[in-house]
């Protein structure tokens, strides 16, 4: 499980799905799923708003089934208490 910035394959492959939960109060934030090796850049694979709550695990799971082709990289912008897995190939 995630909980920052992370690049997680560079060049082409093919995103399944993610993951993510809080077990504590979320702060509010976005997380983004792109189609880059850098945060703010690239095409939007996944989109999520967090808002300040508590999640249960498994709040949020998404069944992408989608393919990149520079790279995959999570980008989480203002978020905190907030971890995420992504499955890819």
């Amino acid at each position: 499980m995630i909980a920052a910035d992370q690049l997680y394959k560079s060049g082409p492959g093919y995103v399944r799905s993610i993951t993510c939960y809080s077990d504590a109060t979320a702060t509010a934030g976005t997380i983004t799923l792109r189609d880059n090796t850098a945060a703010g850049a690239g095409n939007i694979l996944w989109e999520q708003d967090i808002l300040a709550i508590a999640y249960t695990p498994g709040m949020i799971r998404e069944d992408l089934q989608t393919p990149f082709s520079i790279g995959l990289y999570l980008d989480f912008t203002t978020t905190a208490d907030v971890k995420c897995m992504v499955r890819f190939r």
